[in-house]
């Protein structure tokens, strides 16, 4: 990610009061106190950590813990509760889904609501900047993805997608900015303009699906498959193939890897040209729902065996490994480091 702006990444609420979280250099846990204050077992870089917490965005400073502000639009009623967060890759401003179905753009700096995006009709499932800033996705259970001007609030363009869940990742836009991506059903739609571009069909439920760093491949997950599929001429360039459904995958160029994490506990890093298997990682005891690779080639996996791991994404060795004895739902967090 640009500018040390990491998306709007998974983390999870442990109910030990730990929250845990997926970063390039490590997984870093954090305590949460009464008062809402942070107690950081592990040093992080200057900059700040926002959370989604009691219907709030809450800011921290990412080196003390301590709670900076909350973000909460002026004379808005109670009710409106804030679901989904993405910070701008610049960590000058957020936008944040809410409950009445309207996303708000904050200025990070002095707290007021910049602008609001309008358009959806029910609940919305995910939004993401893009690199350069200037537009914003949501995509919502009305079965449309809107994408805005996030200065203006402008809705550039609407995305009708016949399904009720439209899942759009952490990468929804493409490295230029000109294509959107997202999985829904069947298929991963690629986008261009509001126009659909590119449609990769298959024979199961689409779990994952990201866009290659340099925006010219995609890779898609459904059932016991993984397929990396060349963006313009649409040919299958990679097919993996597994015994136990897939539930994550991802991609990085930079080693030339994939990595797929599937219903038998284990982690299979890949090479990325000639489909071998690199490394098994074992170490998880249940479902690996979750897997990242980072800028500086680690590779950071989650699971429902209520444990984050950090691994070398080249040797496949161990790093870090986070326990606790249960665990609370999932929920969004970003972050923007200095």
């Amino acid at each position: 990610m640009a500018n040390g702006s990491f998306g709007c990444l998974p983390a999870e609420v442990w109910e030990d009061g730990f929250v845990k979280f997926l970063l390039p250099s490590s997984v870093l846990a954090f305590r949460r106190t009464c008062k809402l204050g942070l107690k950081i077992t592990k040093k992080l870089l200057p900059g700040h950590l926002f959370i989604c917490m009691h219907g709030k965005i809450h800011m921290f400073d990412a080196q003390t813990g301590s709670k900076l502000k909350f973000f909460k639009e002026e004379g808005a009623s109670s009710a409106v509760r804030v679901n989904r967060i993405s910070v701008a890759f610049d960590g000058q401003r957020l936008v944040g889904s809410c409950s009445d179905y309207i996303s708000r753009v904050w200025n990070i700096h002095t707290g007021k609501v910049m602008v609001k995006l309008v358009g959806h009709n029910a609940p919305i499932y995910g939004t993401s900047f893009s690199r350069d800033n200037q537009m914003i996705v949501t995509a919502s259970e009305d079965e449309t993805a809107r994408i805005f001007n996030s200065f203006s609030g402008e809705q550039l363009h609407l995305l009708h997608i016949p399904d009720y869940f439209i899942f759009i990742s952490t990468r929804a836009f493409s490295c230029d900015g000109k294509l959107v991506c997202h999985c829904s059903d069947y298929t991963t739609k690629v986008w261009q303009q509001g126009a659909l571009y590119r449609v990769f069909k298959e024979k199961a439920k689409v779990t994952a699906s990201v866009f290659s760093s340099d925006g010219t491949s995609v890779l898609t997950a459904a059932k016991k498959e993984v397929r990396l599929w060349h963006l313009d001429t649409q040919k299958l360039i990679l097919k993996l193939n597994h015994k136990e459904k897939v539930w994550s995958c991802d991609i990085s160029l930079k080693c030339n890897r994939i990595v797929t994490t599937c219903a038998d506990n284990i982690i299979r890093i890949w090479h990325s040209e000639n489909g071998k298997i690199l490394h098994k990682l074992l170490g998880h005891t249940q479902f690996v729902t979750s897997c990242i690779f980072s800028e500086d080639l680690r590779l950071v996996t989650s699971s429902f065996d209520r444990s984050l791991r950090t691994w070398d994404a080249i040797t496949g060795t161990s790093l870090y490994t986070y326990e606790s004895t249960s665990i609370s739902p999932y929920s969004r967090y970003d972050f923007h480091f200095s």
